[in-house]
């Protein structure tokens, strides 16, 4: 496993983790690595699945059991790990919070997802900019149902006053597990 040198909740409800030194891993090698994992028939895979369930009911919105090359990486002792293999599913999300806000509202607290309008395109299904301040203010105004009050229809990224969602503190709500395996040197071969 890769050393966990520091761990801090972020305001918003992100969370930042700080690792040991890891290096990126050749593709075949990284493919060899991903597909041993998961044809291993127990252990990590075993513990990964039992994660993933209890994240299913703990968590909204999960994501799939991300085992895929791209999160294997390599620490400097030379030893294989893989990454971010647990996430939220973010295209649903999204798609609920445009579809359904208050939903997404009442599953999770306005204070772990101050910055749900601000996460990079890439790791939100490809929303546009324009999308994600209608997502900003179709949330902001159920959480005013929630709180008993009406906010304006409409609000552009200039009359907002300094409320929930501050621009350039942060970004994500996700919070990130990380699973990691120890690789043998045959499997390096």
């Amino acid at each position: 496993m890769p050393a966990l040198l520091g761990h801090r909740r972020l305001a918003g409800g992100g969370n930042l983790q700080i690792l040991e030194l890891l290096e990126r891993v050749p593709e075949d090698e990284a493919r060899r690595f991903a597909r041993a994992i998961q044809e291993s028939g127990g252990g990590v895979l075993e513990v990964a699945l039992r994660i993933h369930d209890r994240l299913r009911w703990e968590q909204p919105w999960p994501g799939p059991l991300d085992l895929n090359p791209t999160n294997v990486m390599r620490t400097v002792a030379g030893r294989l790990v893989m990454l971010d293999v647990f996430a939220l599913d973010g295209p649903r999300l999204y798609g609920t919070a445009a579809t359904d806000p208050d939903l997404v509202a009442a599953r999770i607290p306005e204070s772990e997802r101050r910055f749900i309008a601000e996460i990079p395109l890439a790791t939100t299904g490809g929303r546009q900019d324009e999308q994600m301040r209608a997502t900003g203010e179709v949330l902001d105004r159920a959480d005013a149902r929630r709180r008993g009050r009406q906010l304006p229809r409409s609000l552009g990224p200039d009359d907002r006053s300094p409320g929930p969602r501050r621009r350039g503190l942060g970004q994500a709500m996700w919070k990130s597990l990380t699973l990691t395996s120890t690789a043998s040197t045959s499997m390096s071969k």
